[in-house]
């Protein structure tokens, strides 16, 4: 084996971390029960995704039914490409809420990955399988970050 040769010059400038930041900041709306799909709990953030990139975000949501009657919830971040379905980041893994009997915090946060080109609506996705409309809501807090 010979010696090495010269270092090679530097390479290009790669591109930046951080590309865009949306807020998510609403008035939850009410969330129809005996879904066993996801829904907005309030209207989402619209952000634009090149190849490679991803999405992480953060967020809670003040939830609860009238007059303290339990029901249990599936909560999480989605995304929604066109007007194809809300899709959990974590898929099937995302966190039930057991029992919702007064307005609770409730907060999430994820990262979605290898997600085709394009816009998306991205926030705060409640799915209520019970049969109680969740109506006593509050405000739905936080951001989504695109980055590369």
């Amino acid at each position: 084996m010979g010696q090495p040769g010269p270092s090679g010059a530097p390479g290009a400038q790669g591109p930046a971390g951080i590309v865009t930041i949306a807020s998510l900041s609403a008035q939850a709306t009410s969330v129809s029960g005996g879904s066993l799909v996801f829904t907005w709990a309030a209207p989402p953030a619209t952000v634009l995704i090149a190849s490679g990139q991803q999405i992480t975000g953060s967020a809670v949501a003040v939830l609860g039914t009238p007059a303290g009657v339990a029901t249990q919830v599936g909560t999480g971040l989605c995304h929604q490409s066109s007007n194809g379905p809300i899709v959990n980041f974590t898929g099937p893994d995302y966190t039930i809420v057991s029992s919702i009997s007064a307005p609770t915090s409730f907060p999430v946060a994820a990262t979605v990955a290898n997600l085709p080109a394009g816009e998306y609506k991205i926030g705060f996705c409640v799915r209520n399988v019970s049969p109680t409309a969740l109506t006593a809501n509050g405000y739905v807090s936080g951001w989504v970050m695109v980055t590369n």
